[in-house]
């Protein structure tokens, strides 16, 4: 064989090898990716949703909804009774602490990327998204765990007791203190609106039953409420979650009143 064709040999081989080479890191880095996503779904709201409320999670609800003694003709009286339940069988208790990967780098070779390094290294956080079928099973909770399960109870009674779905949204809270919070509030007409929130012992009511209210009167009414404890609320996200899937949309953001708004 010539020295040209032991150079040809040699090129083509090493062409292949980093082929294969770039190939296992391009794997490699989507692996790491999925394990990034895959945590965030443990420990992150919205990232959970299609983990912890899809169709399969809610109908897992349907032994406390009976429980909670839901009539299918009276949807008011049902939704106070699936709050009563859960603030009744349901414990506050705080997370356990959970990795997550935050933000990584990159570098980008013939239009792909490829996973270099973490820009602070794997981090914990003290939350974890709990299933309704969990929560109901150790009968403790965060406000994310009691918010998620009166969610999923609330829309499996609309869905295979009421026989109509409703809009729901799934709030998470922010207040001053920097404390974050979770709560369920269901939209009526009118611009009103009513707040399930099981953890926070708060629902909307008048004369002791649950009720509606309008928007704004009752989210300052709700952030007053917690004042003394995390103070005011300065930032709201409303989450549309799709109940088949666990896919969402966001209704509304941002302050009290800009969140408000959007129920006119």
């Amino acid at each position: 064989m010539t020295d040209m064709g032991q150079l040809q040999l040699l090129y083509n081989s090493t062409a292949t090898t980093n082929e294969q080479m770039m190939n296992y890191y391009l794997g490699l880095s989507g692996d790491v990716l999925k394990l990034k996503d895959l945590l965030y779904s443990y420990c992150c709201i919205p990232e959970a949703f299609p983990r912890v409320l899809n169709d399969g999670a809610i109908k897992k609800t349907a032994a406390a909804v009976a429980a909670a003694s839901t009539s299918s003709s009276d949807i008011w009286s049902s939704i106070q009774k699936i709050y009563d339940y859960v603030t009744t069988n349901i414990k506050y208790a705080k997370d356990i602490e959970m990795p997550y990967i935050s933000t990584y780098w990159y570098v980008t070779y013939e239009g792909r990327e490829y996973v270099t390094r973490f820009y602070d290294e794997v981090k914990t956080v003290q939350n974890y998204i709990q299933t309704p079928e969990l929560t109901l099973n150790i009968k403790q909770g965060d406000c994310d765990d009691q918010a998620i399960l009166a969610y999923a109870m609330i829309k499996y009674y609309m869905k295979y007791v009421y026989g109509t779905e409703y809009l729901l949204y799934l709030a998470s809270i922010e207040f001053s203190s920097g404390y974050c919070h979770s709560a369920v509030i269901l939209p009526v007409q009118g611009g009103e609106i009513c707040i399930i929130d099981p953890a926070g012992n708060y629902l909307t009511k008048s004369g002791g039953v649950i009720a509606s209210k309008a928007a704004l009167p009752e989210l300052q009414t709700y952030s007053n409420y917690w004042l003394h404890d995390a103070g005011s609320i300065t930032y709201m996200v409303l989450y549309k979650v799709n109940v088949i899937d666990g896919s969402y949309t966001v209704f509304a953001n941002g302050t009290i009143s800009q969140v408000a708004a959007a129920f006119t």
